[in-house]
């Protein structure tokens, strides 16, 4: 194959990739877009009514970050305390800086675009997750990610 070729088969190629991010919370992977993640953060603290209103606020480089209790917001009980947390996914919602707090590091994901199937259209009809997209990504050897609608997440809160 002649180089330009290579290339052109290349970039034919990458334009069917997803590059996505997925946490772990409590059961389940959940996952969005990297380009939508301004970057993870070690987090020092959550303060505010965190466990009460779902909602806290934390500290970074002088800019405060809203933190989004991601276990409400998917409909879990909130089992972890605010110190629990190591990480924070930082993403830009609207004007505001807004954090999903992790207990792992993330993991990055090269998906191919057959690998994102639909839910199935009873599983979207019962759930109570308001904040999911209609996709999952399926994968040898790897669980289901549940990809995130980043924009509904706020109106869970």
């Amino acid at each position: 194959m002649t180089s330009f070729k290579s290339r052109r088969f290349t970039g034919q190629t990458s334009k069917n990739i997803h590059h996505l991010i997925a946490f772990f919370v409590q059961q389940d992977w959940f996952a969005c877009s990297v380009f939508s993640v301004l970057k993870v953060i070690p987090i020092e603290a959550i303060y505010g009514r965190y466990q009460r209103s779902n909602l806290g606020i934390t500290r970074y480089q002088e800019r405060e970050i809203v933190v989004i209790n991601i276990e409400f917001c998917l409909g879990f009980k909130t089992t972890l305390t605010k110190s629990s947390y190591l990480y924070l996914l930082v993403i830009q919602l609207a004007n505001d800086l807004v954090g999903i707090p992790l207990t792992e590091p993330p993991i990055v994901y090269r998906v191919p675009e057959v690998n994102l199937v639909d839910l199935p259209d009873t599983y979207l009809a019962q759930n109570k997750i308001t904040c999911l997209s209609s996709k999952i990504v399926k994968m040898p050897n790897v669980p289901p990610l549940f990809i995130l609608d980043l924009e509904k997440l706020l109106l869970v809160t």
